[in-house]
């Protein structure tokens, strides 16, 4: 069965620009299975309800979780490949002789079930990571400008975190809603 794994940057970005209500007819003409993780469940509905930020939003969002638009994915193997995925990717490029934290956990668990889903894509909006996925040199061009400094390439993680990666094809939340 086809599957798109949502990360929470396109899910927020359908939210305030009020269009969550194209994911029913999208996963209808996409045939196949919208996914979240727990965490991504977690930037999304736990953490906002128990704020007044971003309440509404997540009230909207768990809505979609109980009609089934959007479904929860755990496995054990997303449990253990994430904080490995997040640990690799964490340490691939080096500024000052330390490694640069560029992506989140949240982020990483999409890509571990997308691995182990052996999903069609990712939705997904953070930059750093769809161009890790993509186009890691990018990221070396960005971080040397930024820094003013040489960045080192640990390429054993980078081989790592590609061959994970490699068949993941990622969806910005502005494709999605050139769909509408």
């Amino acid at each position: 069965m086809k599957s798109l794994i949502f990360d929470a940057g396109p899910i927020i970005s359908l939210a305030t620009n009020n269009l969550l209500w194209v994911l029913e007819p999208l996963k209808k003409e996409f045939n196949g299975n919208f996914y979240i993780t727990d965490a991504v469940k977690h930037e999304l509905v736990d953490r906002p309800l128990e704020t007044k930020k971003f309440k509404f939003e997540a009230i909207q969002v768990e809505r979609l979780i109980e009609n089934r638009i959007l479904e929860i994915t755990d496995s054990s193997f997303i449990r253990q490949k994430t904080p490995a995925l997040l640990n690799t990717a964490n340490e691939i490029f080096k500024a000052y002789n330390n490694y640069i934290k560029i992506v989140h956990f949240a982020e990483m668990s999409v890509i571990a079930a997308a691995a182990g889903l052996n999903a069609d894509a990712i939705a997904i909006d953070e930059k750093t990571t769809r161009f890790l996925i993509e186009n890691p040199k990018m990221i070396v061009e960005i971080l040397r400008k930024t820094l003013h400094t040489p960045i080192g390439i640990n390429e054993n993680n980078l081989k790592e975190f590609k061959n994970t990666a490699k068949s993941i094809k990622t969806i910005r939340s502005i494709e999605i809603q050139q769909r509408t």
